[in-house]
């Protein structure tokens, strides 16, 4: 049976499968999935569909992972503002939830980008340590 095969019988009864199982419906190239036998059918199937086709058309695909192409890659600014909103709204949901110290721990290390070499630089003189800092890596 192929992983589409098992995709469609899980639609129908979902208990006969872990959900993991399903982690490479998107990524495997080997028994790639027919998108609209896949989703075709369910209630948002072609929102899914033209989802899916957008990220698999603006991204490369590194044999694991869809990656940005290099045209599609955001500015380090945009990351970082992007990044700080994310911060932001998983502090403010901490407090919501009474977890004041580690929204607290999160609003006080702040964002910062650097590259791969800064950080193992860094990491290595025991500047920082990996829970210490807000950091982005870039490859």
């Amino acid at each position: 049976m192929s992983l589409q095969d098992d995709w469609l019988d899980y639609i129908r009864d979902p208990s006969l499968f872990e959900d993991e199982h399903f982690a490479p419906l998107i990524t495997d190239t080997e028994d790639p999935v027919d998108l609209d036998v896949a989703f075709g059918e369910l209630s948002n199937g072609r929102e899914l569909i033209s989802r899916i086709r957008r990220v698999v058309d603006e991204n490369a695909f590194t044999g694991l992972y869809y990656v940005p192409k290099e045209e599609n890659k955001l500015s380090s600014s945009v990351l970082l503002k992007l990044g700080q909103a994310y911060m932001d709204s998983v502090a403010s949901r901490l407090v919501s939830i009474r977890e004041t110290e580690n929204a607290a721990l999160l609003r006080k290390n702040p964002i910062k980008v650097i590259s791969k070499e800064q950080r193992d630089v860094m990491e290595r003189n025991f500047e920082i340590k990996k829970t210490e800092y807000n950091f982005w890596r870039f490859c």
